[in-house]
């Protein structure tokens, strides 16, 4: 197991162990050389600190976790999952801390516990054991995750430990939290700074090597970062890309380490990555840029971003690429280059496009791809479900058919019709349009629709819905293929699921894991396969259920299933409550086959327990100034199944935290079987300015154990309960005849 780890000093420099490379933080040895993250979508569950921080308390400390990780997990086009899991058993400290964190920033953890621990160094007395006595006065804190190389190429673990020795505003500590947890996920340093127009002022990136940001917000150049590591589903509807290489004049070789960067010329947002980032030797970049148009320039990694503050992978020390020829002249750092010298070259980028460039360290180079003129916006259509159509465009552009891309003048109105061929069905449209008529799109931005086509009869179909393999339904990683959606046999309806052609001495299994309600597993199967030697399994937690036949024969695999030529039959199995996986297997022996060699099941009908969905009881809530606090109501219902919790904080809206309100972030939990209404309380500050009402916010995020329903977000309203004071009525005083004058008092 290897380890990367990130570190934060006061003033407040950032810094990095064994680091990779400029946009992720470490690369896999494999032969594309991609960018080790963790598995899936990008999931992983913190474990919190029972202690301190300094001057701040354990809930404060949490809290400030808590808006840290929503940073990231709140970016629309990333994937990412940070959630809170069990809190560690005991207040960390530099008694204990090797339990926890072993005693190595390049090593890690010391075992694997599936702990990722998040660590309130209280006095800075860890900081100390890690870095030197002395250390804690400035370094804030530092982060990372280990990852095996082999075979999985991914993050295991990770780890953070922030300082509470010194002194820090929680905007600080917040940003330095955020800025180490971005490690911790697979984050590497970006340097845009003064170089490229960006004072300490005016915000750098949050991953940049010197905490110096003065909000708690992401830089686009975070977002982009985050989103190209761990992309959603929405990326293309938001982000286009550019890639190539950086070259020597000849055009071949290769230009490691630079510091690559790209403006879009009216906003002046700024995008980063290295040269050859992924350690492949050929100079190879690629970054995702917002619809715009741009332009490309390079530079210079600075010689004091080394070790632990390092940029990309070639600047862990002076002797490495980034600060050797052509880059570096001894200590003088080349001149920035842009691409097209004099008159930098345009290059416009729509979202879901791709262009690519060469760009020679002289200045010249070249651009081409698919990406929208100015005054253009692209749209791109996709076409899902298992039945076809095509989708046309007025005015033309789209006949998708083969065309499914296409750019159209901005604010221009685009009519499409998706028109089905025989016997399927137009389910509807997805992204910027809906319902199932036609629909008209303005071009005020990149634009993606999909549109779902079904096939024949499949609109009412129950099992497989829709004729498609149903959400959660995957192939075990022990069997050598799956089962897949077909129309020539079925029980019911028009689709069933038929197991994949198999070799010999081999499985095609499909799986499904959940939590059940005491009930029956019902489903219909049918079998063709040589009698006694290839069979059908139905298994509960790897433990053979009968389904009505018989896999006995002479040679042949044996035990409970069914075998041979055999016609549609209900099967119903009974389960027990709670947490199971159910396969689905049919299995070859080593020679021979015999009918169509495959099982189907058709008709599933599963007990599923539901743990429910998590939300507000009302999307708004007003309250008077002089009530005390606001407290807004969490429920559960639609059911109870298993612990879940879900995460909350305010924000401010027209209201202020500190002097209209008290800010508040936690975690709500509920237990197995626990479908009670939980509170959040909010303290009220009753001042005595007369003012108009004003309003903040609590959001949920972050479930486990359940979902996150609608609303997801209260607005809490202040109603006033300050008047004026009314003056008395006025007195008159004396009046002297003759010079028109009295004198009136309030």
């Amino acid at each position: 197991m290897s380890a990367t780890a990130r570190l934060a000093a006061a003033l407040f420099a950032v810094a990095a162990m064994a680091a990779h490379a400029g946009g992720p933080l470490s690369i896999c040895n494999n032969a594309a050389h991609t960018p080790i993250k963790y598995a899936g979508a990008g999931t992983i569950n913190l474990n919190y600190d029972l202690g301190p921080l300094g001057a701040r308390n354990n809930a404060q400390a949490n809290a400030i976790v808590l808006s840290a990780v929503a940073l990231w997990t709140n970016v629309g086009t990333a994937s990412v999952t940070i959630g809170r899991s069990a809190d560690l058993p005991v207040d960390v400290t530099s008694a204990n801390y090797q339990t926890y964190i072993g005693t190595s920033t390049s090593t890690g953890n010391t075992s694997s516990d599936g702990l990722n621990p998040v660590i309130y160094d209280n006095d800075g007395s860890i900081i100390d054991l890690f870095f030197g006595v002395g250390a804690k006065n400035n370094i804030l804190g530092f982060a990372g995750s280990s990852f095996l190389q082999s075979p999985t190429c991914q993050h295991t673990e990770g780890r953070a430990v922030i300082n509470g020795f010194l002194t820090t505003t929680d905007i600080t500590l917040s940003v330095t939290l955020a800025h180490e947890i971005g490690h911790l996920i697979g984050l590497d340093h970006t340097q845009l700074d003064s170089i490229q127009g960006i004072t300490a002022n005016r915000n750098r990136p949050l991953m940049y090597p010197i905490a110096s940001r003065n909000t708690v917000t992401l830089h686009e150049d975070d977002e982009a970062a985050i989103s190209a590591l761990y992309p959603d589903a929405t990326l293309p509807s938001v982000y286009g890309q550019i890639s190539g290489t950086f070259v020597l004049a000849d055009g071949v070789t290769a230009v490691k380490g630079a510091n690559l960067w790209a403006t879009e010329m009216t906003t002046n947002k700024v995008y980063s990555i290295v040269s050859d980032y992924l350690t492949q030797n050929t100079g190879f970049f690629k970054l995702l840029l917002p619809a715009g148009t741009y332009n490309l320039r390079a530079g210079t990694i600075r010689t004091g971003f080394i070790g632990g503050s390092s940029v990309g992978p070639y600047s862990d020390d002076l002797t490495q690429s980034s600060f050797q020829p052509p880059l570096y002249a001894d200590t003088t750092p080349m001149a920035n280059v842009a691409l097209g010298n004099a008159s930098p070259t345009a290059f416009n980028i729509s979202a879901g496009c791709a262009a690519t460039l060469t760009f020679r360290i002289d200045g010249t180079g070249t651009v081409g791809g698919n990406c929208a003129a100015p005054g253009n916006f692209v749209m791109n259509v996709g076409k899902v479900g298992a039945g076809t159509g095509t989708v046309t465009s007025s005015p033309g552009g789209i006949n998708c058919g083969a065309t499914c891309s296409a750019n159209f003048a901005s604010a221009s109105t685009v009519g499409l019709t998706a028109t089905p061929t025989a016997g399927s069905t137009f389910a509807g449209w997805g992204g910027a349009c809906s319902g199932t008529g036609s629909c008209s799109v303005v071009m005020n931005s990149p634009i993606l629709v999909t549109a779902n086509f079904l096939p024949p009869g499949s609109a009412t179909e129950v099992f497989p819905p829709a004729c498609q393999l149903p959400p959660g339904w995957t192939v075990p990683a022990t069997a050598q293929s799956g089962w897949s959606v077909v129309s020539s046999e079925k029980f019911d309806g028009v689709c069933s699921l038929k197991s994949n052609p198999i070799d010999d001495s081999q499985k095609a299994q499909i799986q499904f894991s959940g939590t059940f309600a005491a009930g029956n597993i019902t489903f219909a199967r049918q079998v063709s396969s040589e009698a006694g030697y290839d069979c059908f399994r139905f298994l509960i937690d790897g433990i053979q259920q009968a389904v009505g036949g018989s896999c006995n024969g002479a040679g042949g695999p044996g035990g409970i299933g069914a075998s041979g030529a055999l016609a549609w039959a209900p099967v119903s199995v009974p389960i027990t409550p709670g947490p199971h996986v159910l396969t689905w297997s049919y299995e070859k022996d080593v020679d021979l086959f015999g009918g169509e060699d495959a099982a189907y099941i058709d008709a599933v009908v599963l007990p599923i327990a539901s743990p429910g969905v998590l939300q507000f009881t009302a999307s708004t809530l007003a309250v008077a100034e002089s009530v005390g606090n606001a407290i807004v109501s969490v429920s559960r219902t639609g059911g109870s199944t298993g612990a879940a919790a879900v995460n909350f904080v305010t924000s401010g809206i027209s209201a202020t935290a500190g002097s209209d309100f008290t800010a508040q972030a936690g975690t709500l939990n509920w237990a197995d079987g626990d479908s009670g209404t939980k509170t959040i309380t909010i303290p009220i500050v009753n001042d005595a300015s007369i003012e108009a009402n004003e309003t903040f916010s609590v959001a949920l995020s972050s479930p486990t154990g359940a979902s996150i329903g609608s609303p997801a977000t209260i607005t809490v309203t202040i109603t006033d309960n300050d008047t004026p004071t009314v003056p008395a009525a006025p007195t008159i005083g004396t009046a002297t005849p003759g010079n028109a004058q009295a004198l009136i008092a309030f």
